[in-house]
């Protein structure tokens, strides 16, 4: 994993410590963020739909 930093720091003219914190610190918090967004919205469309089998409206459409 160490190499590929490496690699991508000699590709974009930053140090290994740069892409580290770029990674690590920006990007994987971001991505982070973004999935537990999409847990969210995902957990809230399965109880939604849950309760409309439960209730019996998806039956009747």
């Amino acid at each position: 994993a160490v190499g590929w930093l490496r690699g991508v720091a000699e590709i974009t003219g930053t140090t290994y410590e740069e892409v580290n914190v770029y990674l690590f610190m920006i990007l994987l918090p971001m991505v982070l963020v973004l999935f537990l967004i999409i847990m969210l919205k995902q957990r809230n469309k399965i109880s939604r739909l849950k309760e409309e089998v439960s209730n019996g409206s998806l039956l009747n459409d």
